[in-house]
């Protein structure tokens, strides 16, 4: 399991988007409330699953007519990356 520390703002825009055929991936892992911020308690698989819808909602409503970023552009940003997956470290 890995932990991804969410602002409560970031875990809401999920819990509201996220499609119905992904919904139980956030609905079936652990959740920490905490002072402003949401623990999720997720595996590595629903990571990928929801990270790379995360990329495709970002190309899709996150900019505007400028390529600028929106607000739910700038939301979609932080969570592809919360949601990224480093490679362990090899020495």
């Amino acid at each position: 399991m890995i932990i991804i520390k969410l602002t409560n703002q970031q875990f809401a825009y999920l819990r509201s988007n996220l499609p119905q055929r992904y919904r139980s991936l956030l609905i079936n892992q652990k959740v920490d409330k905490k002072k402003g911020m949401t623990l999720l308690y997720i595996d590595p698989a629903s990571m990928d699953v929801i990270r790379d819808w995360v990329g495709s909602e970002l190309q899709r409503v996150g900019f505007d007519r400028s390529y600028g970023l929106t607000d739910k552009g700038k939301i979609l940003e932080q969570l592809v990356d919360l949601f990224y997956l480093k490679p362990e470290s090899t020495n």
